[in-house]
């Protein structure tokens, strides 16, 4: 079920979607423009990002544009149904976050490269890991203290992961047929 997350795409070509769709146009990214580092921006709208596109030469625009928009902190996977986002595999340990992003991205339902992490090295098991964000790389996210679940090898599942939802409607009596 991660698959179908509202994050899924890599955040250049998310935010090209974004500006094409606000802007009702049909720019391509390294066609017509390239994205420079994202950085630290505020509103009275919310916004917390600016990046500036620089026009390929050749193209008909003939001078940068700065753009404001609002990354996202991971933490927003916490607002995701119950299920959606799944635990992540840890085949052994130690490892590094790097090593394992594949696995984190299908987990997490997210595309994050390696260069928008800091690349962590973890050497004790435990049932989640913090997965900081590289903010002055990505486009699509800001740093947050986001844990991911995980599941470690040969060991019994955690009851946690079973049982998610542990407020309960209730015991009722069905009275027999």
């Amino acid at each position: 079920m991660a698959d179908t997350t509202p994050y899924v795409g890599l955040s250049p070509s998310r935010l090209t979607e974004l500006i094409n769709q606000d802007n009702n146009s049909n720019l391509q990214l390294g066609v017509d423009f390239t994205f420079g580092a994202p950085s630290g921006y505020s509103d009275a709208q919310g916004r917390n990002t600016q990046v500036t596109m620089t026009p390929v030469p050749g193209t008909n625009w003939p001078k940068p544009e700065t753009v404001h928009y609002t990354r996202l902190a991971l933490t927003i996977l916490n607002d995701l149904p119950v299920g959606w986002v799944q635990p992540v595999a840890i085949p052994s340990i130690p490892f590094t976050l790097a090593n394992l992003l594949d696995r984190i991205n299908v987990a997490l339902g997210i595309n994050l490269t390696q260069d928008e992490i800091v690349n962590t090295v973890y050497t004790t098991p435990q049932s989640s890991y913090r997965l900081p964000i590289n903010e002055s790389i990505s486009l699509a996210w800001i740093d947050s203290d986001y844990e991911f679940p995980a599941s470690l090898p040969g060991g019994d599942i955690p009851l946690a992961q079973a049982i998610t939802n542990n407020v309960l409607n209730g015991l009722t009596y069905l009275q027999p047929a």
